[in-house]
């Protein structure tokens, strides 16, 4: 290491319970702490992120070790979530873009953060699009972050919401794209205070706003169903591979099959399958989901995309994440975990093609919910959440 900087980073490494707010943080997975400890050559038989962190918290972290996490976290809290939601516009003759005065939702957005708040809005720009009828929210936020060397302690980190009338019902559409999870935190913020504003003036039903939730499903099956339909959907532009990850638990009040009872001390190494010249899609493992005895949270799986200007293949990761570690309503969401761009695309800009994708592969979300509705393997209405999920891991 040559720099001043990285002299600075060596000596103020942090160690002991200093790394636990690091290698606690919810970006990083228990994975990304077993690899590092792998690394070491330190192996554990325990996968949960409660046996793992006391480990890494024990040993001296070298410089190298170090930028691992760190870079580990900084490339997933740069990924864009997705999520999509929805309400009924009742706003008869009446245009998204003419109902809210874009002074006073400035004002309201910006009065959203107490003083105490540990980010700050940076920047924000609002935008109405008369012919599309739609309104753009986007902005960063600036986060005071320890993880970064002692030069650069604020990070920024942006964010969106999209809010737009569909020409085909009458339905207002809510996007949001969320990087970190204090953008998310801000952005579910901002969409309720719009949402309040157009049922104040009458053009949105009185009713809370339309997410797809963990526990909107009646059993563990049912979430199984839906994830499995997205590798099972048509769409224009891109193509189901292959599964490649599942996040998965077992329903300790389902009756487990005699034959897979060696399951339950080892469902830590259903994941490893993928990556052995494997189909998950063609295993036990599927029916196990379908017939509700394990239970999946999210899913990864490989498609293939064909657009006019780009060709290649991505990761989508889509689900409710740590479903049954949460033990609370989780809402679906989607994000590109890897994208692989063929040779003469390479030039093509990921950001805008992840949107493209994702935007896409989210088409019928709401549509299959709605299927799901018809055949009563949902319930949208409030629920007591104490002790819904058994799991053992």
């Amino acid at each position: 290491m040559n720099s001043n900087s990285d002299i600075k980073i060596k000596s103020l490494l942090p160690h002991g319970e200093g790394i636990r707010p690091l290698v606690s943080a919810s970006n990083l997975s228990d994975s990304d702490l077993k690899f590092l400890l792998q690394k070491r050559g330190v192996f554990n038989k325990k996968n949960k992120r409660e046996d793992l962190v006391p480990i890494i918290s024990s040993i001296l972290l070298s410089p190298k070790e170090f930028n691992i996490l760190r870079n580990k976290q900084s490339n997933k809290e740069s990924n864009i979530n997705r999520f999509s939601s929805q309400a009924e516009w009742i706003g008869v003759n009446k245009n998204l873009v003419d109902t809210i005065d874009e002074n006073d939702l400035q004002k309201s957005i910006y009065e959203l953060l107490p003083d105490d708040s540990t980010y700050q809005i940076n920047s924000l720009n609002i935008r109405f699009d008369h012919k599309s009828n739609q309104i753009l929210i986007e902005g960063e936020i600036k986060r005071n972050d320890w993880t970064k060397d002692v030069f650069s302690m604020t990070t920024l980190h942006p964010w969106k919401l999209i809010i737009e009338k569909t020409k085909e019902n009458n339905i207002i559409k809510y996007t949001i794209e969320s990087t970190v999870k204090e953008t998310k935190v801000l952005v579910n913020k901002i969409q309720d205070l719009v949402h309040r504003k157009l049922q104040l003036i009458n053009v949105l039903k009185d009713k809370k706003i339309q997410k797809i939730l963990s526990t909107d499903f009646k059993n563990s099956k049912y979430v199984f169903e839906y994830l499995f339909s997205f590798t099972q959907s048509e769409y224009s532009s891109i193509k189901f591979n292959r599964i490649v990850d599942m996040e998965i638990g077992i329903n300790e009040k389902g009756i487990f099959p005699s034959k897979f009872k060696w399951l339950k001390g080892n469902i830590g190494k259903i994941k490893l399958t993928a990556f052995q010249g494997k189909n998950i899609e063609q295993t036990d493992i599927i029916s196990l989901g379908k017939s509700g005895i394990l239970i999946f949270g999210e899913m990864e799986a490989e498609y293939q995309f064909n657009y006019a200007d780009a060709k290649g293949i991505c990761f989508i990761q889509f689900g409710f994440p740590k479903y049954y570690v949460k033990q609370k309503s989780i809402e679906f969401q989607t994000k590109i975990s890897k994208i692989e761009l063929e040779k003469e695309f390479s030039h093509i800009s990921r950001i805008k093609l992840k949107r493209d994708i994702l935007k896409e592969f989210q088409r019928e979300k709401h549509n299959l919910f709605e299927q799901f509705k018809k055949e009563e393997k949902v319930d949208v209405s409030d629920k007591d959440l104490k002790g819904q999920y058994l799991i053992e891991m």
